[in-house]
């Protein structure tokens, strides 16, 4: 009994340790906190936007798109969960909820720009399961926009 509580207890630490460990990870239009072992993939599909995602190993767990012309809200409501909606000045907030847990998040920000580009940040979590949409939403709102 001794023996699995100490496991327990070395297994919670860890994998604290792992999420609460970041490093601020630079980007031209924003920055974020990504826990260890995360990586950011800067793609540009088209000249007037690019797309970033955030994941650990093969598994995305955030995308961000940077340009004028998001698609927000992501996806619609389809598969009968409940949607919050927060909106502000600068940011919208979108939740997506199953009962009381967390599904799916996605929010836009409006940036102020010089050249005119971008205009908009647009960031959401991937669909995930419990503990790593989680992790997903910690990264989203530690996005910080310049």
């Amino acid at each position: 009994m001794k023996s699995l509580l100490c496991f327990l207890l070395l297994t919670l630490a860890s994998v604290t340790s792992e999420v609460l460990a970041t490093t601020v990870n630079e980007q031209k239009h924003f920055s974020l906190q990504l826990p260890q072992g995360f990586q950011v993939a800067k793609t540009s599909p088209v000249e007037d936007f690019e797309m970033y995602t955030i994941s650990k190993g093969t598994q995305p767990y955030l995308y961000i798109y940077v340009g004028n012309q998001p698609s927000f809200p992501k996806t619609e409501n389809s598969h009968g969960d409940e949607v919050s909606e927060l909106a502000g000045p600068n940011v919208s907030i979108r939740s997506e909820w199953k009962g009381v847990q967390l599904v799916g998040r996605e929010i836009l920000f409006s940036v102020s720009n010089a050249n005119g580009w971008p205009t908009r940040i647009h960031a959401w979590t991937a669909r995930l399961l419990s503990p790593q949409v989680q992790v997903a939403d910690r990264i989203l709102f530690s996005i910080k926009t310049k």
